[in-house]
């Protein structure tokens, strides 16, 4: 299993561990009204358990295990308080060595430029502690302040899909941002797998 960790100014980010239980579910309540369609809604105070956020714990470490997805907290250094929270989802080693980044903070932090901090934190862990080459976010059209995020940590528009994320019960357009290992002066070696794609058949 991949161990990953990585100290920012102000954060640490890193998978969740048993002992954040606590500040898990304070992060939970205290989310405000939320500010638009983008903000998700927090977790129902009844599924703010003991029991289900260890069900949480042991999905994540079988999907670390598999090195397919790693959630990962943002923690306040100082304090320790949740902030949110940085997904590297779909993470794919045969020739392209890839994988999809998303990022959910709690309204409560906003504007503060945890996510920004966080986000340039997990595309270094990609590239240095994960080993991949190509850091992708797919945002909707009108998610002005994701698409801001994207650009201040250097991922640039590639493309366009339509109805690529299903999302608020709907199929949702998506703009195509992208980053490479190169364009933050990491060479990716490029190993060859040991599967031959075109001859998996």
């Amino acid at each position: 299993m991949t161990t990953i960790h990585k100290t920012t100014q102000r954060l640490i980010i890193r998978p969740f561990e048993k002992e954040d239980f606590t500040s898990w579910s304070e992060a939970h309540r205290s989310v405000g009204h939320l500010k638009n369609h983008f903000d998700l809604a927090p977790r129902n105070p009844e599924e703010l358990t003991p029991e289900i956020f260890d069900q949480i714990l042991t999905d994540q470490a079988a999907n670390r295990e598999k090195g397919e997805l790693f959630d990962l907290g943002a923690f306040c250094r100082e304090k320790g308080t949740l902030l949110g929270g940085v997904s590297l989802m779909d993470i794919r080693r045969i020739v392209v060595f890839n994988t999809n980044i998303g990022y959910r903070f709690f309204n409560q932090h906003w504007g503060k430029g945890y996510a920004k901090e966080a986000v340039d934190a997990a595309i270094d862990i990609a590239f240095t502690q994960l080993a991949l080459h190509r850091v992708e976010a797919a945002i909707e059209p009108d998610n002005f302040r994701s698409i801001r995020l994207a650009e201040k940590v250097g991922l640039r528009l590639e493309g366009f899909k339509r109805r690529f994320l299903h999302l608020r019960n709907g199929w949702r357009d998506c703009l195509i941002y992208a980053i490479t290992s190169e364009e933050r002066n990491i060479e990716h070696p490029g190993r060859e797998t040991t599967v031959v794609p075109n001859l998996r058949w």
